[in-house]
C-alpha cells in the first residue's frame, strides 16, 4: 500500500505486478489506522469513508477482500485494476461483449474494450457490455471476484485498465435500496493461490466456490441433429406454406433436423397467445405434417405485452406487469414495438403466462425459444414484485424458461449454470469478422468459462442482415463464409441452421460439402454425449480453451482452436488468400486423417482449403487405437 493510500500492488512475479489505483474520485488521501496479519484498514476522513482488506486463506488459496464504507451520501465509488500488458499477462471472463475476444485484452477480432455501463445483463446491441457474472481470471494466476449485490459499473480500457464502480444513480440499481452504512459499498476479492498449481486447477477451484455447472443435460436429440429455424431465411413474414416448403427442402436434401423453430411473427399481436390463422390457416396439420417426416416444432416466445394487443389493452392484466415510476405498469420499447413487460418475479404472473403457454403446446407446439429477458428492456427506475437486484429479473425469466423442457433456447442467465437448458450467444452478424464468425469460439469458450455449458452458437452463417442478397432474400452470394461457419460448428454441442446450403449461387457445392461435414461429425456425436455426462458429474465444461492442456502464452493468446472434452480440439479457418493455418497440438502422438503423425508440443502449419475438414486424433502410446480425436479445421 503507498504511504497516500491510493495504490496497492501485488508483485507476482519479474514480468507482472497487478497494481489498484483506489479511490479514484477521492481527491484526498487516506492512511492507514490498523495493520496486522489479517487486516489492513485506510481512512478517509473527511469524506468519512473507510477500506479495509482483509486477507484469509482456505484450500490452498489467499483471498484478499477489499469493502469500502462510505456514507449513503456518497453517489459513487471507483478503484482501477491494471490488468497488465496483452504481451506479460491474459486475462478471460468478465462481461459477455458484442466483439466478443479471447482473451479480453486481445484487440486484433476488432474488441476495443468499452466504456462505462451498468454490470447488470443488457442486450449487447443496445449497450456496451452485459453483466452475467462477475469474474475474472488470468494466466499469471490471479482470480478477481464482486458479489453480485454491489451496484457494479465497469470499464474496459484496450490499454489494460478494468475499472469497477458501485453507483446506484442513473442506473437500473436505483430502484434497489441501498443496504445500510454498516454494509460495504463497493466490495471485490482478489485471489492468489498459496503454492505452485496448475492454471486450469486454480480456476476450477474458484469456479467451484464462485459459479456452478449444469445438473442435468439438454436433450440428446438437439446434439444428435440440428436445429432449422425459420428467422434468417424468412423474417417475419413466414407462414404456413414457407414452413412446409422449408420441412421439404429440408428432407429433400438429405439434412437431419432434430426440431424447426418457428421464430418471429406467429401470433396475431406481440403479446397475445393467438396463432395468426391468416398466416397459419390449418396450424395443427401443419405440426401433422411436420412430424409425419419426425419433426417436432418450438415457437418463438417473449416477455412482451404491446400496447395493441388485446393483453395489453386489458387492465386486469396490468397486476402481472413490471412496475415503473409512481408504482405502476409502465410500458417499454423493444425491437418490436411498444409494450408492457412480464414480472417474473410475481408468482401469480408466472402461473398465468404458464398456462397460456400450455394451452399453446396442446396445438402441438414442443417448447420455446424464450428470446429477450434482458434489464435493458425494463422500465426505468423498475419495480419487482420481489428481488434485491436487478439481475434477479433475468434469473426469474430463466428458471420460468426452465420449466418447459430440456429443448428451450434462451439468451439470459446468471446464477442459473444448473439449469439444463440451451444459452444462446446474441445474434451474430454475416460477417467475417466485426460480430460475425470470428466472435464465435471466443464468445462459446467464455460461456464455458462461466460454467454456461450447454451454449447455442447463434444461427450458421448469421443473422443474415449484413449479407448481400442476391436477387432475393434467399439467394445468398458468400457461400465461403457459410461453409467455414458449419466447419466452426461442426464440433460444437449443437448446430442450428436458417440459410440453407442451397440458397446459395454455387448450392451445389456447397450442399456437397456441408453434407461432408456432417457425415465427420457424425462418429463423434456420442463422444460429444458421453462428455456432457461426464461434465455434469465433474464439474468441468465441455467445450475447453487449448491454455486447458497446455499453458504458454500462445496458448492463452489462442482464440481458434478448442478442446470438446479432452480429446477432440477445432481450429476454425476464417478467410486468407494462402488458406494455411498454424496449430498449435500439446503434449503427445497425433495423427490426422490423411495419416501423418506428430509429435507433441509443437506447432505446425497445414493447408486448409475450404474442401478439407482435417482432424487429429491422439494417438495411445501402448495402442494407437484409442481414439482420443483431435480435429482441426
Amino acid at each position: 500500500m503507498s504511504a497516500d493510500c491510493k495504490k496497492a500492488d501485488f508483485h507476482i512475479d519479474d514480468e507482472f505486478t497487478l497494481t489498484l489505483h483506489l479511490a479514484d474520485n477521492l481527491g484526498l488521501n487516506g492512511k492507514v489506522t490498523k495493520l496486522d496479519e489479517r487486516i489492513l484498514v485506510a481512512e478517509y476522513e473527511d469524506y468519512g469513508t473507510k477500506l479495509e482488506i482483509e486477507k484469509s486463506n482456505e484450500s490452498g488459496i489467499d483471498f484478499y477482500k477489499f469493502s469500502w464504507f462510505t456514507p449513503s451520501t456518497t453517489k459513487f465509488l471507483k478503484d482501477s485494476v491494471f490488468l497488465g500488458e496483452l504481451d506479460t499477462v491474459q486475462w478471460f471472463g468478465g462481461a459477455q461483449l458484442l466483439q466478443q475476444a479471447w482473451p479480453i485484452l486481445k484487440t486484433a477480432s476488432g474488441n476495443k474494450g468499452y466504456e462505462f455501463c451498468p454490470y447488470v445483463i443488457m442486450d449487447t446491441f443496445l449497450s456496451q457490455a452485459s453483466g452475467h457474472e462477475r469474474y475474472w481470471i488470468c494466466s499469471k494466476k490471479v482470480g478477481l471476484i464482486v458479489p453480485s449485490q454491489i451496484p457494479l459499473w465497469t470499464k474496459l480500457s484496450p490499454n489494460g485498465y478494468l475499472t469497477l464502480q458501485a453507483q446506484r444513480d442513473d442506473s437500473p440499481y436505483a430502484s434497489f435500496p441501498r443496504s445500510e452504512e454498516s454494509a460495504a459499498y463497493l466490495s471485490y476479492t482478489l485471489c492468489f493461490p498459496s503454492g505452485e498449481t496448475k492454471f486450469v486447477d486454480f480456476h476450477l477451484n474458484l469456479f467451484k466456490r464462485y459459479l456452478g455447472h449444469p445438473k442435468g443435460c439438454i436433450d440428446d436429440l438437439l446434439i444428435e441433429k440440428p436445429i432449422w429455424t425459420t428467422w434468417s431465411r424468412y423474417g417475419k413474414s413466414v407462414n404456413q406454406e414457407e414452413v412446409l416448403k422449408f420441412k421439404e427442402e429440408i428432407v429433400s436434401n438429405k439434412f437431419p433436423i432434430s426440431q424447426l423453430e418457428l421464430d418471429d411473427k406467429w401470433t396475431t399481436q406481440y403479446g397475445d397467445f393467438e396463432i395468426d390463422k391468416t398466416k397459419f390457416p390449418d396450424f395443427k396439420g401443419m405440426i401433422a405434417q411436420l412430424h409425419a417426416s419426425g419433426i417436432r416444432l418450438t415457437a418463438w416466445i417473449h416477455p412482451f405485452f404491446n400496447v395493441e394487443s388485446q393483453i395489453g389493452k386489458d387492465l386486469k392484466f396490468h397486476q402481472f406487469f413490471v412496475k415503473g415510476i409512481n408504482d405502476l405498469p409502465t410500458t417499454v420499447k423493444w425491437w418490436d414495438g411498444e409494450g408492457y413487460a412480464l414480472d417474473f418475479t410475481n408468482p401469480k404472473a408466472c402461473s398465468w403466462f404458464k398456462e397460456n403457454l400450455q394451452k399453446l403446446q396442446k396445438e402441438g407446439i414442443y417448447t420455446f425459444k424464450f428470446d429477450a429477458g434482458e434489464v435493458a428492456y425494463l422500465p426505468k427506475l423498475f419495480k419487482l414484485y420481489e428481488g434485491k437486484e436487478p439481475n434477479d429479473y433475468s434469473r426469474a425469466y430463466c428458471r420460468f424458461a426452465a420449466e418447459f423442457g430440456t429443448a428451450v433456447e434462451n439468451r439470459v442467465g446468471s446464477g442459473t449454470q444448473s439449469l439444463a437448458i440451451m444459452t444462446r450467444t446474441i445474434d451474430r452478424l454475416s460477417r467475417w469478422i466485426d460480430v460475425g464468425l470470428q466472435t464465435v469460439i471466443p464468445s462459446t469458450l467464455l460461456f464455458s468459462l462461466q460454467g454456461y455449458y450447454w451454449n447455442l452458437p447463434d444461427i450458421i452463417g448469421g443473422n443474415g442482415f449484413e449479407l448481400t442478397d442476391v436477387g432475393d432474400r434467399n439467394l445468398r452470394s458468400d457461400s465461403e463464409l457459410f461453409i467455414r461457419w458449419v466447419e466452426i460448428n461442426a464440433f460444437l454441442l449443437v448446430m442450428q441452421f436458417s440459410f440453407c446450403p442451397w440458397d446459395y449461387t454455387d448450392s451445389e457445392k456447397v450442399v456437397q460439402i456441408c453434407h461432408k461435414i456432417l457425415a465427420q461429425r457424425a462418429p463423434y456425436i456420442s463422444y460429444m454425449k458421453s462428455e456432457a455426462q461426464k461434465s455434469i458429474k465433474q464439474g468441468i465444461p465441455l467445450i475447453r480453451p487449448l491454455w486447458w492442456y497446455i499453458e504458454t502464452k500462445e496458448a492463452f493468446l489462442c482464440d481458434d482452436q478448442f478442446f470438446v472434452g479432452d480429446r477432440l480440439l477445432v481450429a476454425p479457418v476464417v478467410r486468407e488468400d494462402t488458406y494455411k493455418k498454424t496449430v498449435i497440438l500439446p503434449e503427445g502422438h497425433w495423427k490426422d486423417e490423411n495419416g501423418n503423425e506428430f509429435h507433441g508440443p509443437k506447432s505446425v502449419e497445414i493447408d486448409v482449403p475450404l474442401e478439407r475438414i482435417p482432424h487429429f486424433w491422439k494417438l495411445n502410446v501402448a495402442t494407437t487405437t484409442d481414439g482420443g480425436y483431435c480435429n482441426l479445421l
